[in-house]
């Protein structure tokens, strides 16, 4: 489980990324914010031991209280706006999405990427052929994946006082 924590003039925010295959972060609606030392949990897939039900782990927040916003590709303009830090335009946008797609801007230049730089996975050869990916290139390939984040398991927190 990837975790980030991102501190702007506007706020600081946490990226939590779940493991592969969990799903649905679970807290108490009943409470907006969340408070240093709960634990928070999420959905892991069924397993024999647990004879098809469902089953939950989790993970501690940093120091500090967290309101969940949501998983990433949910995050609203209005709540990019409240952490593209101010005076930060890479590109103009003629969109309604101005600070949204700022916000994937803001997270990629903080060295949270959604693409491997180097593409999809070469095949893994030690034939040193023209054309051909050597083992060296696809252990560069395999350390920059796993440094790329998952869009769709990725949620955002921010820290209130």
């Amino acid at each position: 489980m990837k975790q980030k924590t991102i501190t702007t003039d506007k706020a600081t925010i946490l990226l939590v990324e779940l493991p592969l295959g969990s799903k649905n972060i679970r807290i108490d609606t009943n409470q907006a914010v969340i408070p240093y030392g709960k634990e928070v949990n999420y959905e892991v897939p069924a397993t024999k031991e647990s004879y098809g039900y469902e089953e939950t782990e989790g993970f501690a927040l940093p120091e500090g209280n967290w309101q969940l916003l949501g998983r990433l590709p949910d995050i609203t303009e209005e709540q990019a706006e409240k952490i593209v830090p101010d005076g930060y335009h890479k590109h103009i946008r003629a969109d309604a999405r101005w600070y949204w797609a700022l916000l994937f801007d803001f997270l990629k230049d903080n060295e949270v990427c959604f693409e491997n730089p180097f593409g999809d996975e070469p095949k893994k050869h030690t034939v040193l052929n023209r054309g051909v990916v050597t083992t060296i290139e696809w252990d560069k390939w395999q350390e920059a994946q796993s440094k790329v984040w998952d869009k769709e398991r990725t949620y955002l927190f921010i820290k209130v006082d």
